[in-house]
């Protein structure tokens, strides 16, 4: 189901205790950078463990972009929720790598060894 709450959001759906958010586009400073991260809190349920977001579709990121991913990544770490990032790209595994959240986020190769983590 798209998200009207961010441009961003492709689709989410429930995988059990997880919410799966499919990302595209760039992540980078604007608008609807700003309207991911409440887009994201106002649909995960009380009762979610985990929050995969599938990165396959985003095509590059900014400073902005990483700060809006730890924004969202500490928001629901206080909540409990384990947030993975499946089918990161190269181009944003290196800007991940370079600023070192490689060491914060889990990164898997797809949606499916993400929902694997979160057993």
């Amino acid at each position: 189901m798209p998200s009207p709450g961010s441009p961003l959001i492709q689709s989410t759906r429930q995988a059990g205790r997880a919410l799966v958010v499919r990302v595209g586009g760039r992540l980078a400073l604007g608008p609807a950078l700003f309207g991911l991260k409440p887009a994201i809190e106002k649909q995960i349920p009380a009762y979610a463990t985990g929050l995969v977001l599938e990165m396959s579709a985003v095509a590059g990121i900014d400073s902005a972009g990483m700060g809006e991913l730890v924004a969202i990544y500490f928001s629901l770490a206080r909540r409990g929720v384990r947030v993975v990032l499946a089918g990161v790209e190269d181009r944003v595994k290196q800007a991940l790598a370079i600023t070192r959240l490689d060491g914060i986020f889990t990164l898997c190769a797809d949606e499916s060894s993400a929902l694997q983590q979160m057993k």
